[in-house]
């Protein structure tokens, strides 16, 4: 517990204090390489995170709505809201201003357009990701409970990552992800359509193999934890293990997720518009590089949100939950991400 708390307050000290500072330069840098000298230049991805607020029967989707909501607004800023105006001149939101990394997917009518596009731009990516296909990895969705032991093996793997030092490569244990499993998990299906979390792997064909005493036989080499918020998918871990990466593993899984997406006719996927891997600023340049030529591009972030309440009054929502003043939002944006679900006063009756 207490080396849970230090880390997370080093991770909170590095974010706002060196970050902030390397991201600018950065950033420049980068656009550069897509012949962009401004972020006004950049194209608008349109977030609409579909509020489900008012069905009980998708409750369970708040906390993701809201976990979004409120990054999008803090870590992407510049964005022109839809339906409300908001202010964003906290010097903390300012500081943490990033731009989004994604793919919009509107630009392809089909999975084969993707990947001429893809062959055109880097055809070594598809040459790694058949050589991976033929060397007999395949990609599947799964429940993290059968496979507790591989996904901490993944994690360890490699002390230093694409975003740094990684404290789980010496932390991380099977309790966080439910310990050893005794039998075989069925992983059924999330209640909504539009709001979701899943789990798709890398798996490699080994006889025998075993999760603690559960016989599985096959290893988990690779992963992408995925959110699905309204037309927004994003790769919330995506983490291979340092002794297959070479293989081409993470290349497939790429591959295979845009495939299922745009072709799939699955109701899980369908009305996704775009998909988002992290902020141009952030990662190494060699995870840059590898966005960058799986056709990832900078975009900045326009907000499709719920209208207000036509007698909402920011200053009276402030003073009847004065606790919004110790945030990092202005009156509005909290209302926007925490009072509506919560169901907070915002005027005086």
């Amino acid at each position: 517990m207490i080396v849970d708390k230090f880390v997370n307050w080093l991770s909170t000290l590095y974010t706002r204090h060196v970050e902030s500072r390397v991201f600018a330069k950065r950033l420049s840098t980068r656009l550069a390489l897509y012949n962009i000298h401004s972020r006004d230049q950049l194209d608008v991805i349109a977030v609409n995170c579909a509020d489900a607020s008012h069905d009980e029967d998708h409750s369970a989707c708040i906390p993701l709505i809201q976990s979004y909501l409120g990054f999008y607004i803090r870590l992407y800023p510049s964005h022109a809201c839809a339906n409300t105006q908001h202010s964003h001149s906290t010097s903390e939101t300012k500081q943490h201003a990033l731009t989004m990394h994604g793919i919009d997917l509107k630009k392809y009518k089909d999975f084969q357009q993707y990947k001429r596009a893809l062959g055109k731009r880097s055809s070594f990516f598809l040459r790694h990701a058949n050589k991976a296909l033929k060397n007999g990895y395949k990609i599947e969705r799964f429940a993290a409970a059968n496979h507790s032991a591989d996904m901490v093996a993944i994690r360890r793997s490699m002390k230093v990552r694409s975003f740094g030092i990684m404290p789980d490569a010496w932390l991380v244990n099977v309790k966080k992800f439910g310990g050893l499993p005794a039998q075989w998990t069925h992983d059924p299906l999330p209640a909504c359509t539009q709001h979701w979390e899943m789990l798709f792997g890398v798996f490699k064909d080994i006889p025998g193999h075993r999760q603690g005493s559960l016989i599985v036989d096959r290893q988990l080499v690779g992963y992408a934890r995925l959110h699905r918020i309204g037309n927004m998918l994003s790769y919330n871990d995506f983490i291979g293990d340092g002794a297959f990466i070479g293989d081409g593993v993470m290349k497939l899984l790429h591959l295979q997720i845009i495939q299922w997406v745009i072709d799939s006719g699955d109701p899980y996927a369908a009305g996704i518009e775009n998909v988002a891997h992290g902020s141009i600023e952030r990662g190494s340049d060699g995870l840059f590089f590898w966005k960058k030529k799986a056709l990832f591009a900078p975009y900045r972030v326009s907000m499709i949100e719920e209208a207000l309440p036509e007698d909402f009054d920011p200053q009276q929502y402030l003073e009847l939950n004065p606790d919004v003043g110790e945030s990092n939002l202005s009156p509005t944006q909290h209302y926007q991400v925490h009072g509506r679900y919560e169901k907070r006063v915002y005027r005086r009756l």
